[in-house]
């Protein structure tokens, strides 16, 4: 047993070091979905502000939009996909949406896509119409 630790002890020191890669993958595409909820009167502005967080090269905005809750509440709600996931960019793409007074609550989530789940390119089709 003491010999395993004192072997593995190195081993167990260069993973260490190494840091974590989780929120980080490489070559999986994401698509990131931001709720904001806002009071009504305040939803122009805080939809403008949404739009600027996801609007980054590293993202392609899907949609955006708006649905009413009870108590004079709206939920604005922004789709973007990523080319690869990165949580820690999206944190920094949303702190001045949380940082808005305006702003009653933030949430987000991630989904990877496969490659059954990414939308697909038309093109042209050759084959003759009957």
């Amino acid at each position: 047993m003491i010999l395993a630790n004192v072997l593995l002890r190195p081993v167990g020191r260069v993973l260490d070091r190494r840091g974590g890669t989780a929120g980080r993958e490489k070559n999986t595409e994401v698509e990131y979905t931001f709720e904001v909820r806002c009071a009504r009167e305040h939803e122009v502005d805080v939809r403008a502000v949404v739009f600027d967080a996801v609007h980054r090269p590293d993202l392609t905005v899907r949609s955006v939009a708006a649905a009413d809750l009870p108590d004079e509440i709206v939920v604005i709600t922004a789709i973007a996909v990523s080319p690869e996931r990165d949580d820690h960019q999206i944190e920094l793409a949303i702190a001045d949406v949380i940082r808005t007074p305006e702003v009653l609550g933030v949430r987000w989530t991630a989904q990877d896509l496969s490659p059954v789940d990414r939308p697909r390119r038309l093109t042209p089709s050759t084959d003759p119409v009957d």
